[in-house]
């Protein structure tokens, strides 16, 4: 409309009282915008990933690669890494804590944490702050329950039960397991 017109003219006249060029401002902001896409978590985590995965196993590149796909790209993938905040990762990251992948969660935070290392070293964004939050401060951390020892008062007991078990192969391996003491 012509209102919309004269609003234009109005800006690009301040524009050019201001010394600066209204052509040369809007490739500047094309410019930035082009950037600003480039500079996507998406494409950083695969610059990282491109970088990490010289010298790995198959399977290692896989899992990480399955990890970033599944879980952090969704969340993240479309955000210019210098303006994600925590509270974007706590939610990419709460999705498997709620799930109950502790340890799968475990991962791809250090996983986030080293492609955010790569774009303050590239100069992408100021800070890591993966690195700034603890992991166990905001998560469930995985906990492990270790299995209690045979008291040696029980030690007679547990190699008869082995001679009368009645699998072969599983009874061999139990046997060997007793003169070996493996955890």
């Amino acid at each position: 409309t012509l209102a919309q017109a004269r609003e234009k003219h109005a800006e690009v006249r301040k524009l050019w009282k201001q010394g600066i060029d209204p052509a040369q401002n809007r490739r500047n902001q094309r410019a930035l915008k082009i950037a600003e896409y480039d500079n996507r978590f998406e494409a950083v985590s695969e610059a990282w990933f491109s970088k990490w995965r010289d010298a790995k196993a198959e399977k290692t590149i896989l899992e990480k690669r399955l990890g970033l796909d599944r879980d952090l790209l969704p969340t993240l993938g479309r955000i210019p890494i210098n303006q994600i905040k925590i509270t974007d990762i706590i939610r990419a990251h709460r999705k498997l804590e709620e799930k109950g992948f502790h340890s799968i969660n475990r991962k791809l935070w250090t996983t986030g944490a080293d492609i955010f290392s790569y774009a303050v070293a590239e100069g992408l964004c100021e800070r890591n702050i993966y690195r700034d939050t603890d992991f166990k401060a905001a998560f469930k951390v995985n906990v492990t329950k270790h299995l209690p020892t045979v008291d040696r008062a029980k030690i007679p007991q547990l190699l008869s039960e082995i001679d009368n078990y009645k699998g072969e192969s599983a009874k061999l391996a139990l046997q060997l397991s007793a003169y070996l003491f493996t955890r």
